[in-house]
């Protein structure tokens, strides 16, 4: 499991990610990364509607 310290979850960690970060995606998901200087590099995932209503978005989650 990916710990606290490396998952973006609010707003502003994504917003920071999309400014300075990188991201990689495909038709179902989109994974962010913003590389750490001198700090944990933090993780974060979205998942399309196409995989199901938000209960299955947010398992996919967990699980990745």
């Amino acid at each position: 499991m990916l710990p606290t310290k490396n998952r973006l979850t609010h707003r502003s960690g994504f917003g920071r990610v999309y400014g300075k970060g990188r991201s990689c995606a495909t038709d179902l998901i989109v994974v962010y990364v913003l590389p750490g200087s001198g700090r944990p590099t933090r993780v974060g995932f979205s998942v399309s509607g196409k995989l199901g209503g938000a209960v299955v978005r947010n398992r996919v989650k967990r699980v990745l």
